[in-house]
């Protein structure tokens, strides 16, 4: 429990999150680390820490595919290392994904409220 107390302040220190999926949840509290296979004391331990957290279990399968594999992944920083910037093969800040996932039905979160505007996808201009 040492270790986990120390990884969930490292997220608070870091401007990290908490992601819980149908596969299990992942604490993200480094830009080079990050834990996965939390149980669910340490899931709770992080909520009530106030860690943000999205939790897609409720939403269709469809969507969490569209926004998993299509889109960016999330980061601590923005970096595109292709030449889509919102493509797969990029990193978004973790409150630009959770907006995307707040714009389908379903996503649940703690310790974080979505931007109400959704994110939509810019027109490729070639």
């Amino acid at each position: 429990m040492h270790s986990s107390i120390q990884e969930i302040r490292a997220a608070r220190a870091n401007d990290g999150w908490l992601q819980i999926g149908r596969g299990g949840a992942s604490l993200h509290y480094t830009p080079n680390a990050h834990v996965e296979g939390l149980h669910g004391h340490h899931i709770r331990a992080c909520i009530a820490a106030g860690i943000p957290t999205l939790d897609s279990r409720n939403m269709s399968v469809q969507d969490v595919y569209e926004l998993a594999v299509r889109g960016p992944m999330t980061g601590f920083v923005d970096s595109s290392f292709g030449p889509d910037a919102d493509g797969n093969l990029s990193t978004r800040q973790w409150r630009v994904i959770f907006d995307r996932y707040a714009a389908r039905p379903g996503a649940v979160f703690h310790n974080y409220t979505p931007n109400p505007t959704p994110w939509q996808p810019v027109a490729s201009s070639s």
